[in-house]
């Protein structure tokens, strides 16, 4: 055989060789076609989530950045089990008529699996019931009345109001080691009421400390009477959740007593220059309580400027956000509302920038709260309250209060 029908013979073994390995591995050339030839685009899949708030009319300031910070949250995780998370804006305007409205036309879309919102305890109310009715599982970022999650279903990121006062308590007993303890309040203060009733109650069933004296201050009151009634119950540590004007007053009447007394605030006393105070706070942009602290500050400050920071409104919202994709992350069927709200109930320990969140029997968080002890210069942080599951939230009395 000359060299030229070799050739021929060699090439056509070759070219036989080779379309049997093809027929025996049809599987792998599929892939090969799918992967590398076949540019077919495949549909992307999404998941629609409506975000209700006043986006115009007389609360779109107030509700500005919990808006933002929901934006923010979603430009940063975009994708949940590979399918694009899509926020549906929907304007409710400010309106309770125009609430309703809006949520009728986003209960009647059978593509929208969640909903975050409203800024306004009223507007989340007034389209409470539609959504409860449609199944749409519901996260409200800013509202603190227990009502909001008690009687409409919504999940909240925000703590109760109540929830400062069990932190306040955490932080007398267990990091103070005081007993004797007494709550004063502001009658014109509805929200100071609230937590001071909520402290003595916490302190009375959860440490068996009684009685917890609850003292009204009145318009025109003398603080002496106060000061006396503090003097007579024996009391080392006031939890006083009115504003600093008010502290201050009580306070230099109680020196003139003699008594040298631990004095526990609210947030208002946020700033106050008088030292050796202290005050719960639901979130410090400064403060990173989780990787999750320093996410948002950072992207917020990439946005708007090194000297900025997120609000706590900005927070609540992005957390709100957070709340809402560990749901569809979790669920079993992340296309059925049905188990997304399942999930929703369930989250435990989610790492927000606001701390850890979990979420109660009745939809309201347990989460965490911090402590500072006011300075002439800055405030300290001296405490976290709550930082894990720890207080069950179906088994504390909650008690109406305000946004």
């Amino acid at each position: 055989m000359n060299k030229k029908k070799l050739i021929r013979m060699s090439a056509l073994l070759l070219v036989c060789a080779l379309l049997l390995a093809s027929l025996a591995s049809c599987a792998s050339w599929d892939n090969f076609y799918n992967a590398f030839l076949n540019k077919e685009e495949k549909p992307e899949r999404i998941i629609r989530i409506a975000v209700f708030e006043p986006l115009t009319g007389s609360d779109a300031n107030a509700a500005e950045d919990e808006v933002e910070g929901i934006k923010l949250a979603n430009s940063l995780f975009p994708v949940v089990k590979g399918a694009r998370i899509e926020l549906v804006w929907s304007d409710n305007k400010s309106d309770t008529e125009t609430a309703k409205l809006t949520a009728a036309e986003i209960a009647r879309d059978d593509t929208i699996l969640m909903l975050i919102g409203s800024h306004g305890n009223m507007l989340t109310v007034a389209a409470a019931d539609i959504f409860k009715e449609a199944g749409i599982p519901c996260v409200n970022a800013t509202s603190t009345n227990p009502l909001i999650s008690n009687t409409t279903g919504f999940v909240c990121a925000a703590p109760v109001d109540a929830f400062q006062a069990r932190a306040a308590a955490e932080f007398a007993v267990n990091e103070l080691g005081e007993r004797a303890l007494a709550a004063v309040y502001s009658s014109s203060d509805e929200l100071s009421k609230i937590r001071a009733q909520e402290f003595a109650r916490y302190c009375e069933q959860t440490y068996k400390i009684s009685p917890v004296p609850v003292i009204a201050v009145n318009e025109g009151s003398d603080p002496y009477y106060i000061a006396k009634a503090l003097e007579t119950a024996e009391t080392t540590t006031v939890y006083m959740p009115t504003a600093t004007s008010v502290q201050e007053t009580l306070a230099a009447k109680t020196e003139e007593l003699g008594l040298d007394l631990k004095w526990i605030g609210g947030n208002a006393w946020r700033g106050f220059k008088t030292p050796d105070l202290y005050f719960t706070a639901d979130y410090d942009p400064y403060v990173d309580l989780t990787p999750m602290s320093k996410t948002l500050r950072d992207a917020w400050q990439r946005k708007y400027g090194s000297a900025s920071v997120p609000s706590e409104e900005a927070a609540l919202g992005f957390d709100a956000y957070l709340l809402a994709i560990t749901a569809l992350e979790n669920a079993e069927d992340p296309s059925s509302r049905e188990s997304i709200a399942a999930a929703l109930m369930a989250v435990e320990e989610l790492e927000g920038s606001t701390g850890l969140i979990s979420i109660g029997m009745n939809g309201s968080p347990i989460r965490s709260v911090q402590v500072y002890r006011t300075e002439e210069e800055s405030n300290e942080l001296v405490f976290t309250a709550f930082g894990k599951k720890a207080v069950p939230e179906d088994n504390a009395a909650e008690t109406d209060g305000g946004n």
